[in-house]
């Protein structure tokens, strides 16, 4: 994979959280504090309260601004199969591991599990990056 590619999806994955905090300064930063538990509850009480998840939107704004087709990793980016190509696999490795470090969007600090990380790149391999997990104590 191009390593600006990666770098832009990893970057750009969440971009319709960022249009979101723009259009709903308040709201949203609410919304992030008392979100319920649990990836999937978040993203059907977003659709519940605007109708569409940041996902949903990030898509939107991706095809309207004719982001490359790669970078479909926006509208996907919290499905992680063992199928999953690598590049969305990366991205949640680096949410996961940016939450463990402190910085999350939203919940409280997950603990430091380099074995969460693992097993979000082992899957499927192809990523080249199995093993390669810095392990901070």
């Amino acid at each position: 994979m191009d390593r600006r590619m990666r770098y832009t999806a990893g970057i750009l994955h969440a971009i319709g959280q960022i249009a979101r905090c723009c259009c709903f300064p308040g709201d949203y930063a609410a919304f992030l504090d008392a979100s319920p538990q649990g990836e999937l509850n978040k993203l059907m009480e977003e659709c519940r309260l605007w109708d569409a998840d940041h996902r949903q939107l990030g898509d939107h704004l991706a095809v309207a601004w004719k982001f490359p087709h790669k970078l479909g990793v926006i509208a996907h980016h919290h499905e992680v199969t063992s199928e999953t190509p690598c590049m969305r696999r990366l991205v949640q490795a680096s949410c996961i591991a940016a939450s463990m470090s402190g910085f999350h969007t939203a919940g409280r600090r997950q603990e430091w599990e380099p074995a969460r990380l693992e097993a979000v790149l082992a899957p499927g391999g192809g990523c080249g990056l199995q093993g390669a997990i810095c392990c901070r104590k």
